[in-house]
């Protein structure tokens, strides 16, 4: 995906306004790497504006030992890092096929990754809810 951006870039090809990378399971450094392909250095005249979001899926990436490494790694690191996390539900009964499940229980799964960034990062459940919340929104708004 590095390479990809990156001869993109070279071509003067121009890069969608907001990007998501679905499920990320790479290293803080990849990452950050990323991060200043797309956005470029530190805008000197206003806040950095978030282009790249990272999609935790609470069915792979939270469960992984060095989840808790990586988030608090993503918001001590890379600015805005709270900013850039998006809670992902691509879940569906079909794909986990067992006992008692459900279209509804996407919810609790969601629910359970909201209370796993909000643990990791030790904040309450309603905060980081009002950043999943803001982010979603700007990434599905039309603003950057």
């Amino acid at each position: 995906m590095v390479e990809l951006l990156e001869s993109e870039i070279k071509e003067g090809h121009e890069l969608p306004p907001k990007i998501c990378i679905h499920s990320f399971a790479g290293s803080v450094e990849t990452l950050k790497r990323i991060v200043r392909l797309v956005e470029g250095p530190p805008k000197t005249k206003r806040k950095n504006v978030v282009r790249v979001y990272v999609g935790m899926n609470c069915w792979t990436n939270l469960w992984k030992k060095q989840a808790r490494s990586f988030v608090n790694s993503v918001v001590k690191t890379i600015p805005n890092g709270i900013s850039r996390f998006l809670l992902e539900s691509d879940w569906h009964p079909l794909d986990f096929d067992f006992d008692g499940s459900n279209r509804l229980d996407v919810d609790k799964i969601l629910l359970n990754g909201l209370i796993t960034i909000s643990s990791m990062l030790d904040l309450s459940p309603e905060v980081m809810a009002a950043h999943f919340e803001s982010n979603t929104r700007k990434f599905l708004g039309g603003a950057v």
